[in-house]
């Protein structure tokens, strides 16, 4: 019965992405992202139970990677388009193209794809991982969105934020995990640091903190890189 309790995990994961797209589709972002975040405790919490019952599987890692692709890599790219199809553009352009925010959902296939097949990765990332990326995603209409509850921004800075958190995910760039084998702090002071600074921003700010918790990981990613 052990055994089965990671993929349960994960197919929760991909239950609550699922729900979250239909629920954009609808137009209902807010309640959507209540889902998104069921599915990033869902895809901690599976890793955790497969190394804990010693169940880890081929099968389990594709489920992992397909479940990912729903709610980390359809539901941002989703987002994008939403945020697109609402920007302003200039009228004397005709490049008009909301689907254009599907890239994130491409390289974020692209990025799954390399993780399974990168054994190098089983301790650290290679590019930001696809959960960091859609939190970052799913901050932007909190961060966009004016007093008067209108989103007002430029289609050309949404585009670009789609071409970079698409780099982000494939860049060559070293980050740690997340997964914590011991309680001790020098074993984990970069988790450690990173847990208590994002804990104490997201209470103040809520989703608009995000992004700087996204700059502080790479950020002490690259100096855990150069200490060590």
């Amino acid at each position: 019965m052990k055994n089965y309790i990671p993929n349960i995990t994960t197919l929760l994961n991909l239950f609550s992405g699922c729900v979250a797209v239909v629920l954009l589709s609808g137009g209902n972002f807010y309640l959507s992202v209540w889902f998104i975040i069921a599915s990033s405790v869902f895809d901690f919490f599976d890793g955790m139970f497969a190394r804990l019952l010693n169940s880890t599987s081929k099968i389990g890692k594709d489920l992992d990677s397909l479940a990912d692709m729903v709610s980390f890599g359809l539901y941002p790219g989703f987002v994008m388009y939403w945020l697109l199809s609402k920007s302003t553009l200039p009228e004397c352009c005709g490049l008009y193209i909301p689907f254009l925010g599907f890239l994130i959902t491409c390289f974020s296939a692209l990025r799954l794809a390399i993780f399974n097949n990168d054994e190098s990765q089983a301790i650290n990332f290679m590019g930001l991982p696809t959960p960091a990326n859609t939190l970052f995603i799913l901050s932007l209409p909190y961060i966009l969105i004016n007093n008067y509850g209108h989103l007002i921004v430029s289609y050309y800075t949404i585009l670009m934020i789609v071409i970079f958190s698409s780099l982000i995910l494939v860049a060559p760039i070293e980050l740690f995990s997340l997964k914590i084998k011991n309680i001790t702090w020098h074993s984990n002071k970069f988790i450690f640091t990173l847990i208590i600074i994002s804990i104490l921003l997201f209470s103040f700010f809520t989703f608009k903190s995000i992004p700087i918790i996204i700059l502080l990981y790479i950020i002490l990613s690259i100096i855990k890189k150069i200490v060590k």
